[in-house]
């Protein structure tokens, strides 16, 4: 009896110390990636023409969204995953209005898919990769003109789950004054000159 003691004693201990490690895994907080930013400077190689190839998953809440539309694939576009509640996934998406439209139309949620855990867009055996359909969103008065109000909020119908190579990105509190002087990016696939992202 006294082994079998000694051993559940050791087993809570081995457990505690699962949880602690994986705990320390990847960061639960908003914007704190897993996967540390390249901070290198203008002169290296990485550099495209003004823009950066990241390191692979340092932006963890970068999503990439397509919609399917009369049996072709429109509108690649770029999301940030967030989330309004604390929680191990998360079911929405941060993105621009002109996402959620084909030819200046809606397009019907379930016509959007949305993919995390994506660095190369072209490659689709990533490993790391999560897929979900969309459920509902939300577009309020955008117009193609001047392009006021280009936001956008999707609902998925499965939350992605964070890991750490997901995770959700930090929105500011209301009258929150952002920092001066601070380093920032901008995570997507495409083009931010000339041709805008």
């Amino acid at each position: 009896m006294k082994r079998f003691h000694h051993f559940g004693i050791f087993f809570h201990y081995a457990l505690l110390m699962f949880c602690i490690i994986i705990k320390k895994t990847f960061s639960e907080e908003c914007g704190k990636p897993y996967f540390e930013p390249y901070l290198t400077n203008s002169k290296n190689s990485n550099e495209m023409d003004g823009e950066w190839v990241a390191k692979p998953y340092s932006f963890p809440w970068t999503v990439h969204i397509f919609a399917h539309v009369s049996g072709l694939w429109y509108e690649s576009c770029v999301g940030s995953l967030i989330s309004l509640y604390p929680k191990n996934a998360s079911d929405t998406i941060l993105t621009a209005s002109r996402c959620v439209r084909v030819n200046n139309r809606l397009v019907d949620p379930n016509a959007i898919t949305v993919t995390a855990g994506v660095f190369n867009i072209k490659k689709l055996e990533e490993p790391h990769r999560v897929t979900s359909k969309v459920l509902a969103y939300i577009s309020n008065n955008f117009g193609d003109v001047s392009k006021p109000n280009d936001i956008a909020l999707l609902r998925l119908k499965v939350g992605i789950p964070h890991s750490e190579y997901i995770s959700p990105v930090c929105l500011p509190y209301q009258n929150q004054e952002l920092p001066w002087g601070e380093t920032c990016f901008v995570s997507g696939w495409g083009l931010t000159r000339g041709n805008s992202m």
